[in-house]
């Protein structure tokens, strides 16, 4: 990239991987959280236990939650990845589309007096 440039096969392919890794990650997270919920019915059991839980729940549920949306969030940022790469490709074809239809030869027209560069 020179700045003004995108290598949009590279992004392209690093936002797939990315959403791939995402996957991965939603997969194992999920496998996890299963065994973790399995675990939890065992959990409680006697006066130690019920102390335990009553301390243990409330980090276990806020853990929970927000590992769920770090989970997600390879997703959404490859899919916005996807969206500025197509945002990039159809400004590009505009403007190259400017470039060919301006005849070299013809006479640049001066702007309008009140003209601004807003």
């Amino acid at each position: 990239m020179d700045g003004v440039s995108m290598e949009t096969d590279g992004t392209t392919g690093a936002m797939d991987l990315m959403d791939e890794a995402g996957r991965m990650l939603n997969t194992g997270w999920g496998e996890v959280s299963e065994r973790l919920t399995m675990m939890a019915g065992r959990l409680g059991q006697g006066e130690l236990g019920a102390a335990y839980l009553e301390r243990y729940q409330p980090a276990a549920t806020e853990t929970t939650a927000a590992v769920e949306a770090h989970c997600r969030q390879p997703g959404r940022l490859a899919a916005v990845g996807h969206q500025c790469v197509d945002l990039y490709r159809t400004a590009d074809q505009r403007i190259a589309g400017t470039f060919t239809s301006v005849d070299p030869a013809a006479p640049t027209a001066a702007p309008p007096a009140d003209a601004t560069l807003a």
